[in-house]
């Protein structure tokens, strides 16, 4: 099953909210549709999603790893893209490079920690790799900055010769963040892939068990949502 199709009933239902009148206010006043931690199931070697009429941004998300997999906290590289600008302090750095996050040592190099712990335990618990922490209450608004990381963590699990990922997100926008974000999440599983199919050469692909706290969508992109729905009604059950 695509994972557009697995996605599909997400808009749906943010549609149906819509209609519904059945919204919540962010900080600022802004009407939000959103639903609460669903479990969506796909396939982690499909990188993008591809709706009719949206897609996946593949220049921007080429740009958006070469910066991530520089490790700079500075936004030199994305800075015509107006969320970093926002988001940036005034230093112009901002909290959420995953490539930092993920690989680098001064992250604690969890992406090598996590070939470790699956090479030294196949079924190991403890293969995670943290993207927040706690001081982020702390720096998410320090020096004029407001970057609060969207992504708790993404796990690693060995079960029955497969590499599962679960993803754990606080806060997902469903037009921007999704389209962005999911590309970069099976881009580092296809990562850990190829890193423990060399331990373990008879391993295959499982499961990415995508599950955003706060799936959600802003007033202002309401019409977006409904262009998906009617836009890609063969994708019904």
């Amino acid at each position: 099953m695509s994972n557009e199709k697995v996605f599909y009933p997400y808009f749906k239902e943010m549609a149906n909210k819509i209609n519904n009148n059945d919204l919540i206010l962010d900080k600022s006043g802004v009407k939000i549709a959103e639903t609460l931690a669903p479990r969506v199931v796909l396939d982690p070697q499909q990188i993008t999603l591809d709706f009719n009429g949206r897609k996946s941004p593949k220049k921007y998300i080429s740009r958006e790893n070469e910066w991530y997999y520089s490790h700079e906290l500075k936004i030199d590289r994305v800075s015509d893209v107006a969320i970093w600008n926002q988001v940036s302090d005034i230093n112009n750095e901002i909290n959420s490079n995953y490539g930092n996050l993920v690989y680098s040592r001064n992250n604690f190099s969890q992406f090598s920690q996590v070939v470790k712990t699956l090479t030294n335990h196949k079924e190991s618990r403890q293969g995670i790799i943290i993207y927040t922490r706690p001081s982020i209450h702390f720096e998410w608004n320090s020096f004029d900055a407001g970057d609060f990381i969207c992504t708790n963590y993404q796990q690693f699990f060995i079960r029955d010769n497969q590499l599962h990922c679960v993803t754990s997100m606080r806060s997902n926008d469903l037009i921007y963040g999704t389209f962005n974000d999911l590309p970069w999440f099976h881009t580092v599983i296809q990562d850990m892939y190829i890193h423990m199919s060399e331990v373990y050469p008879e391993l295959e692909y499982g499961k990415h068990i995508f599950i955003p706290n706060s799936l959600h969508a802003y007033e202002r992109h309401f019409d977006k949502v409904f262009d998906v729905v009617e836009n890609n009604k063969d994708l019904e059950v």
